[in-house]
């Protein structure tokens, strides 16, 4: 079973603040983690400080954070 990240995207977020840590989930999952990694927000789209927008993202309430066990 995999291990579950999720980015929560706010509005006026730094690039680099969700830049660094996305990069080092992966980097473990090209080493074999297993690893899954999502990204969502308040809203479908969000801009950063910079203004460039991440388009295209789930709404933070239909994120499923449950254990699943088999």
């Amino acid at each position: 079973m995999n291990t579950k990240f999720v980015f929560l995207l706010l509005p006026e977020i730094h690039i680099l603040d969700l830049a660094g840590p996305d990069q080092t989930l992966h980097e473990a999952i090209d080493f074999g983690a297993d690893f899954c990694v999502e990204y969502c927000g308040i809203d479908k789209e969000v801009n950063t400080t910079s203004g460039l927008p991440f388009g295209k993202i789930q709404h933070f309430s239909d994120v499923c954070l449950k254990k699943v066990t088999s």
